[in-house]
């Protein structure tokens, strides 16, 4: 239940060690997202990494939960 439907927000690690957001998009009910980044200097040489915020949803009784993630910091591929 907390795959589908999830706002994802994806970052990038700037040489300070800060980061800023660079596009965010919904993860489609398999829990898959994609976000194509252009337009910036330096994104090849970049580093990036993705999070989802903490969400609750349902009515009584059935309430759930899903905590927030953050995934591993990975190289751009390009």
């Amino acid at each position: 239940a907390c795959e589908g439907g999830r706002r994802v927000t994806l970052y990038r690690t700037l040489s300070d060690g800060s980061s800023e957001p660079v596009g965010s998009t919904t993860s489609a009910s398999s829990g898959k997202w994609h976000i194509t980044v252009s337009g910036s200097a330096g994104i090849s040489m970049s580093k990036f990494f993705a999070k989802a915020k903490r969400r609750s949803e349902g009515t009584a009784g059935t309430i759930y939960v899903c905590d927030r993630a953050r995934s591993q910091t990975v190289a751009s591929q390009r």
